[in-house]
């Protein structure tokens, strides 16, 4: 091939991912490709994946593939995608991590789970049906020449939906006005208890790599189990989350194809869009998801616990970098950037704006023509 991106392919209407497929990638490429294939063939026709050609999936990627196919699979009516594969090395990464048995059709696997201070073995159902795919080509890997060294603690996890509970009590006129924070706060204290033994189990050791100190490792197991609740919670999605620690970096990446900040905020007790509401500059309408970004991570902050907003301060502190896209437009927090500032949200949407480019390679907000629905949070861990 001539060319290392994804493309789209109008003989075979196809979107062929080719070479390393990066996040930068997905997000500058993926949906041009899509629009191009809808804008030639019209809303009937279901564009074919192919993974052929790839070398290597960043692990960033992976929540976001899963989501942007739920996204098309809702399109077309619940119709599954078609997806092309090869038995590569790209193919072994996904299957490893269990990305077919998510995408793939309904089964059950074996989990063991930690009830009343006992292991339970039991029987969990998964797979959302979204590609349709040769399952003959997965196995076999060291026919290839593939060791299989990858991490078995790598795997993408997928968390249920469980906004009804959250929002049913909205209308629940048991619930006078003045309880109502204090009675959707119980219910995410609860969320968050119960999700936290399994997020330690599922990403602790990736954490832990390179023997982090406790204190951060703890802290960030608290931050993941924040987001991943208020995602379920809130966002009335699913939540796709994938750690992946190789290299000296730790990545994160957290996926939802929600309702949104415009959504969720809204019905927030006490909310007030500080930020969105005080903007005095040009193009506010613009400006909009860029300044709901900042809205929501100036609420964080002031909720003094631990949460997105402690878990960039962490970042910035001890190196790396945080992606946070919402709906049609992607901020970029790096410790090289924001490394000698304050991060107080009122002051960071100022001084991002100040270094905004036309570049989206090194911006540090890019602006896209497209939407991607739900809420969409990556990160580089470099110590």
């Amino acid at each position: 091939m001539e060319s290392k991106e994804i493309r789209y392919n109008e003989e075979k209407k196809e979107i062929q991912f080719i070479g390393k497929i990066t996040s930068f990638k997905f997000y500058t490429l993926l949906f041009s490709a899509l629009k191009e294939h809808y804008k030639i063939n019209g809303k009937e026709a279901i564009p074919i994946f192919s993974f052929v050609f790839v070398d290597e999936f960043d692990a960033l990627v992976i929540p976001n593939i899963i989501s942007i196919g739920l996204i098309i699979k809702r399109f077309h009516q619940g119709k599954r995608i078609p997806l092309k594969l090869l038995n590569t090395s790209a193919t072994y990464f996904l299957d490893s991590i269990n990305f077919f048995k998510h995408v793939g059709e309904k089964d059950f696997i074996g989990e063991t789970i930690i009830e009343n201070g006992f292991e339970k073995n039991i029987s969990k159902k998964i797979g959302l049906d979204i590609f349709e795919f040769e399952k003959g080509y997965l196995g076999f890997y060291n026919n290839v020449g593939i060791q299989k060294s990858l991490n078995p603690n790598h795997k993408i996890q997928i968390f249920d939906n469980c906004s009804f509970e959250y929002y049913k009590n909205y209308s629940d006129e048991e619930i006078p006005p003045d309880k109502l924070e204090k009675v959707l706060d119980t219910i995410r204290t609860k969320k968050f208890n119960e999700l936290k033994p399994k997020v330690k189990k599922y990403f602790y050791k990736t954490i832990h790599y390179k023997h982090r100190e406790k204190d951060d490792v703890d802290s960030i197991i608290s931050i993941l189990t924040e987001i991943i609740s208020n995602s379920i919670l809130y966002s009335d999605s699913h939540c796709f989350a994938m750690l992946q620690s190789k290299d000296d970096k730790t990545k994160i990446s957290i996926s939802d194809i929600g309702i949104g900040l415009k959504g969720s905020l809204k019905y927030k007790p006490n909310f007030d869009f500080h930020i969105s509401k005080t903007y005095k500059g040009d193009h506010k309408e613009k400006l909009k998801n860029y300044l709901l970004i900042f809205d929501a991570l100036q609420y964080s902050m002031s909720k003094h616990r631990e949460n997105l907003f402690s878990l960039l301060k962490l970042i910035i502190k001890k190196g790396g970098k945080m992606r946070i896209h919402y709906d049609d437009v992607q901020v970029v927090f790096t410790t090289n950037r924001c490394g000698n500032c304050d991060i107080i949200p009122e002051k960071c949407y100022k001084c991002l704006l100040n270094n905004l480019s036309n570049d989206k390679l090194i911006s540090p907000i890019r602006f896209f023509d497209w939407t991607f629905k739900g809420m969409h949070i990556e990160v580089e861990l470099d110590f």
